[in-house]
């Protein structure tokens, strides 16, 4: 199920109906939002927890990949684009592919440089 924003009051309205033993598929309909079970099974931890059905953000695990060209790698990259200051970033890419079999995004290069 893709990431969707739910609101904290949709989440804390589940919470309250769920505790009340109202079934999943009734919460659904009457907040008109979808959510899988183990997601109001952690809303309810977390209420439980912590009184609130939202977390604090700077608790949250990164989503992604986190890759970082490493730093002796970034430094000849920049020595190849001073070489090569008309190159595009997909170039980079296939160079730092066949030189360093670094297989990183365009947007990851974009960020190092």
């Amino acid at each position: 199920m893709p990431h969707l924003f739910i609101s904290p009051y949709a989440k804390l309205l589940a919470v309250e109906f769920w505790k009340e033993n109202m079934p999943t598929d009734d919460i659904k309909r009457i907040l008109h939002i979808n959510f899988s079970i183990s997601l109001i099974y952690q809303w309810v931890k977390l209420f439980e927890n912590t009184g609130c059905v939202v977390r604090n953000p700077d608790e949250y695990e990164p989503r992604g990949t986190n890759f970082k060209i490493p730093d002796n790698i970034q430094d000849k990259l920049r020595e190849y684009l001073e070489e090569n200051p008309t190159a595009y970033l997909d170039e980079l890419q296939e160079w730092l592919y066949e030189q360093h079999e670094i297989l990183v995004c365009i947007s990851t290069i974009d960020n190092t440089l």
